[in-house]
């Protein structure tokens, strides 16, 4: 995700974003599915802060600029 905000490449950075998702659903369905409450709770933050800084490193590149 970061490459493709760099290179402004808008179609990467859904493919980026949409792998982060399939992770983050891996990880709680089938990860977290035999842990303590406390693992889950720290997992679950740990989780929001790295999709926070990911969110603020790598935000969505603008879209290209239509002709008229």
């Amino acid at each position: 995700m970061l490459f493709a905000t760099r290179k402004s490449d808008r179609p990467v950075w859904f493919a980026g974003a949409a792998l982060l998702v399939a992770v983050i659903a891996k990880l709680f369905f089938i990860d977290l599915s035999n842990v303590g409450s406390i693992e889950r709770i720290v997992s679950f933050v740990g989780v929001g802060v790295l999709m926070l800084v990911v969110g603020y490193c790598s935000p969505l590149p603008p879209r290209p600029a239509q002709r008229s």
